[in-house]
């Protein structure tokens, strides 16, 4: 059984992953485990905040992320944003962006 502590270690070993690999400008958690306790730890949704040049590498960024959860035995979704996206939509209700906006919880932010 997968502990809170090492449910967290797991988060930060793919959080540091897509940070070496994309260089993001943010990384947040959203969903149940960004705004409440959670009673599930092999589950997470990140928003990650791209920008455009990085996006253009990649088809599909989404699935290039997913492999930054690679034998963690954590399962993740990945939701992609841009900052200019972000900007706009973070205020613009039934958004991944406003939910990491009004109740996420950020994991990393450039120059931070």
């Amino acid at each position: 059984m997968t502990t809170q502590t090492e449910s967290q270690a797991k988060l930060e070993l793919i959080v540091d992953r897509i940070v070496e690999g994309f260089d993001p400008h943010s990384v947040w958690l959203v969903g149940y485990r960004g705004y409440s306790q959670p009673d599930d730890f092999y589950h997470v949704d990140l928003l990650v905040v791209l920008d455009e040049a990085c996006l253009a590498r990649y088809e599909h960024p989404s699935t290039a992320l997913r492999k930054c959860s690679r034998g963690t035995q954590m399962d993740a979704s990945f939701f992609v944003s841009t900052p200019q996206k972000f900007a706009e939509r973070r205020h613009s209700v039934n958004t991944m962006d406003h939910l990491a906006g009004s109740r996420g919880k950020v994991l990393y932010e450039r120059g931070r």
